[in-house]
């Protein structure tokens, strides 16, 4: 039951988004393209790794990773809003430096929001 619940993610418990969201880079991203994303869900449907090694990531670490740089040195980042938590999106716009490639809501206002990372950044991305 618990498995068929993830895979289906039944309607009302309105994270159809995130798994649309999971899908999005797996269908749209080569194989070995990193993503960053701090909700399991969304690197389970997109086939992505949770981090060095296995690392649960909290939105105080998503603020930390933007505002260092540190998001560069992944190919993609999806990151997940809560409808509460609308006055981030503008803030992660302006610190990225471009607006999300797509996203996708829920009928509530809740967002993945996916950003493709430039291939010209000027940080170092041989951090990797």
């Amino acid at each position: 039951l618990f498995m068929s619940g993830l895979d289906g993610l039944y309607s009302p418990t309105q994270k159809g988004h995130i798994k649309d969201a999971g899908l999005w880079v797996r269908a749209n991203t080569v194989p070995t393209a990193t993503l960053f994303s701090i909700d399991p869900l969304v690197l389970y449907y997109a086939k992505k790794s949770l981090g060095p090694p296995y690392t649960r990531y909290n939105w105080q670490q998503t603020l930390d990773l933007i505002t260092s740089k540190g998001w560069v040195s992944y190919d993609y980042l999806a990151l997940r809003l809560r409808r509460e938590d609308s006055e981030k999106e503008a803030s992660l716009v302006t610190q990225i430096g471009s607006a999300p490639i797509t996203s996708f809501a829920n009928r509530k206002g809740d967002k993945v929001l996916i950003f493709k990372v430039a291939e010209d950044s000027d940080f170092d991305r041989t951090r990797r």
